[in-house]
């Protein structure tokens, strides 16, 4: 009984698609992604990469040039991997087999990008605060009266929107930043994140 009715949805899909004009579908895209989610579950290849049927009211620049439906789905799963884009699929759905076949049609920007750092300037200011002994907000002495241990506190001003560019902007500041320490005196402590001390002390 439910093959017969996938059948019938598919066949309604196939008869509203035919009294359109070959051609972008724009008067009647509403129309034909509700007729398309209802048959979506019966056409071989629509669940690959999880595309759901509900996911088809996202569809964008739909054509029909029989006896293919084509659109494009912009996916996010990646920003909830920190990625500022989102993948657009493009889909071809052969309505006289019975067949979606998903293709790739770029991504999109949904966030501006993070600007480029550069790192060997604030390297060479943050380190002329350390060796000078200075408060700063982005510095923290083991105390009042001591200026030869102290904690640099990269999270609060290297940051980024995305998570890989945010650890990788970190990752490249502290690699430049305790060699040019260790040129002046200074080491990391061992065993404590961001924490230099004299190499006097250590």
């Amino acid at each position: 009984m439910e093959l017969k009715n996938g059948r019938a949805r598919l066949a309604a899909l196939r008869e509203l698609l035919e009294q359109l004009p070959p051609g972008p579908v724009v008067d009647s895209a509403e129309e034909v992604v509700r007729a398309l989610a209802r048959c979506w579950s019966e056409l071989a290849g629509s669940y690959e990469t999880a595309m759901a049927d509900y996911k088809l009211y996202r569809a964008e620049k739909m054509r029909w040039e029989p006896p293919d439906l084509t659109f494009i789905v912009a996916r996010h799963g990646g920003t909830v991997m920190g990625s500022s884009r989102a993948e657009l699929q493009q889909w071809t759905v052969d309505v006289e087999h019975g067949q979606a076949i998903r293709g790739s049609a770029g991504f999109r920007q949904l966030n501006p990008k993070d600007r480029p750092l550069r790192t060997a300037p604030l390297v060479a200011e943050i380190l002329k605060k350390v060796v000078a002994g200075v408060d700063d907000d982005r510095l923290r002495w083991e105390s009042p009266g001591d200026r030869t241990i102290v904690r640099v506190l990269v999270s609060q001003f290297i940051t980024g929107q995305v998570l890989q560019t945010e650890q990788g902007r970190r990752r490249r500041f502290r690699a430049a930043f305790e060699k040019a320490l260790s040129a002046v005196g200074w080491a990391s402590v061992p065993r404590k994140r961001d924490v230099y001390a004299m190499k006097a002390l250590g």
